[in-house]
């Protein structure tokens, strides 16, 4: 599992989201669920709020509750995780004379 709580938490709602929507959600899903929110994610209302709506809604329509689950995950995913930081400016690379380890200056590797 990740370091990250925030990865950790959507990757557990991902696997729920997906057993719901196959069909194969278990109640034991919904307290991992629910269980990995209050542990990982405690601060983030979003969060919360989101598995509420979840299991208000996966007894009657699983696949539905499962769809805006994924759903609602992207939209917190992108404002709770960091963005990218883009790739290395060329300057530094440049102070570096391109080559970081010996390795990199093998002939079979050119």
């Amino acid at each position: 599992m990740s370091r990250s709580p925030i990865i950790a938490f959507g990757l557990q709602a991902q696997t729920v989201a997906l057993k719901a929507r196959t069909g194969q959600l278990q109640w034991r899903d919904q307290v991992d669920l629910a269980k990995s929110a209050l542990e990982w994610v405690p601060e983030e209302t979003l969060a919360r709020d989101m598995v509420l709506d979840f299991l208000g809604h996966c007894r009657v329509t699983p696949g539905a509750a499962g769809q805006k689950l994924q759903h609602d995950l992207t939209l917190w995913l992108d404002e709770a995780c960091p963005p990218d930081p883009g790739p290395v400016p060329d300057g530094i690379e440049a102070e570096r004379g391109g080559v970081e380890f010996d390795w990199q200056k093998r002939a079979d590797l050119q």
